[in-house]
């Protein structure tokens, strides 16, 4: 089962559901997009005041109070020169105020800003800082709010809200960049070299994320048969065994989006909503639910499980050089000579059995075929070694022109060269 970081109170609430889902699926447990709802209402809290903005020939405090929904989430608003958000709120297309640049522009804001972040700064400073980015970058961008006044040559930090304001201006560039932050979930080494352990190949790797802050899971649906991943706890970190039968020596896998990774910085979680009424503000409400944004593949690969066969021959007569020998097996069908010293040395076979047959000269008795195991980074040896043949010769003597002897003429005792 796969599971993703959720908040405590979340974690409490679904502790049983969790539990279900692991006997029953290995498949991802998505949390629901539908967002806030519809008929919720936002409430405003105190004004903060760590900017300064020049308006009407002077300094003034940048009033920027916090919006909540009934449901607690954070609520920024978009319409700066409208009244404050108040009454029921449902939700609403952004491209009617927004083009694509713009939505991408909010979206990378808000991938660094509060709550996804506090810049390092208290959880009221981030949002104040946050709420301005956005109103800056809308401003400048869409021409909402005061377009003509909200430019940073009209606005500074209040003593002591430096650190504030350099948060503000971070994000406010993560908005003109546009470019939504990345995520990944990936294993070091890229590519798990498998080695052979028992009547496994096994290799390992380490869980990497990048900018992920729930867990990660793995789909073993997408697992090819045999090929079993163990160690997983759902964590950064992780590491993992990759444990495949030896049958797969030789084979390189790559198994396509087996590792989903959940992160609440998310396009998703970002909802549009306008109020029944008509005068207040509509506001962009921030969601905290975990999504699949990232997804990591697994690489495998190992070398064939080879080894090495030696031919030795040798024989009565002494001749060894260049005798030919046949071997198969395992897909492997060659034959190969002796050298000099009666000797073949053949390397790269995978392990299996093979099977080595000499075709003797006809001098010699043929030997049997013989069979020969052949174990990884292991040299098996086979000898022949060859018997000429021995046979027997009568020699008949004859008078050749009357076939028996003549006059006192004897046949006996004649010497015969072979």
């Amino acid at each position: 089962m796969t599971t993703k970081k959720l908040n405590s109170r979340l974690k409490r609430a679904l502790s049983t559901l969790l539990a279900m889902a692991f006997i029953l699926s290995t498949a991802a447990a998505g949390v629901s997009a539908a967002g806030p709802g519809t008929n919720i209402t936002v409430s405003t809290g105190t004004d903060l005041r760590l900017f300064e903005w020049y308006v009407s020939g002077a300094w003034t405090d940048l009033l920027t109070p916090a919006h909540t929904t009934s449901g607690g989430s954070v609520a920024y608003c978009l319409e700066h020169n409208k009244p404050v958000p108040s009454g029921a709120y449902n939700p609403f297309d952004p491209s009617i105020l927004f083009d694509a640049a713009v939505q991408n522009g909010l979206v990378a804001l808000l991938g660094y800003g509060y709550p996804n972040s506090n810049g390092g700064l208290s959880n009221g400073a981030a949002r104040y800082a946050t709420q301005n980015a956005i109103r800056f970058w809308l401003a400048e961008r869409a021409g909402l709010g005061y377009p003509s006044i909200m430019v940073l040559s009209r606005v500074r930090p209040k003593p002591g809200n430096e650190a504030a304001y350099d948060f503000f201006l971070f994000l406010l560039e993560k908005a003109r960049a546009g470019i939504p932050m990345t995520h990944a979930v990936s294993l070091t080494p890229e590519t798990v070299k498998l080695a052979p352990s028992g009547n496994n190949l096994v290799g390992t790797a380490t869980v990497r994320f990048v900018n992920l802050n729930g867990n990660y899971e793995i789909d073993t649906s997408r697992l090819p048969a045999g090929v079993i991943v163990t160690g997983y706890t759902g964590n950064d970190g992780d590491v993992l065994t990759v444990t495949v039968p030896r049958s797969m020596a030789g084979q390189s896998i790559s198994i396509a989006s087996l590792f989903r990774g959940y992160d609440t910085r998310d396009a998703a979680n970002l909802f549009y909503y306008t109020p029944d009424q008509t005068t207040p503000q509509r506001v962009l409400i921030i969601g905290t639910d975990y999504h699949v944004v990232a997804y990591g593949n697994l690489n495998i690969t190992s070398d064939a499980l080879e080894g090495r066969l030696r031919i030795i021959k040798t024989s009565e007569d002494g001749v060894v050089a260049n005798i030919p020998f046949t071997v198969t097996g395992n897909g492997f069908n060659r034959t190969v000579y002796t050298n000099t010293a009666g000797e073949i040395l053949i390397e790269g076979l995978i392990e299996g059995t093979y099977t080595v047959t000499e075709a003797a000269p006809n001098r010699y008795v043929q030997p049997q075929s013989q069979t020969v195991t052949v174990v990884p980074d292991q040299t098996a040896v086979v000898s022949f070694s060859n018997t000429l043949k021995k046979f027997c010769v009568t020699v008949t003597k004859t008078d050749r022109e009357y076939g028996t002897v003549q006059g006192g003429a004897k046949l006996g005792g004649a010497v015969y060269v072979l």
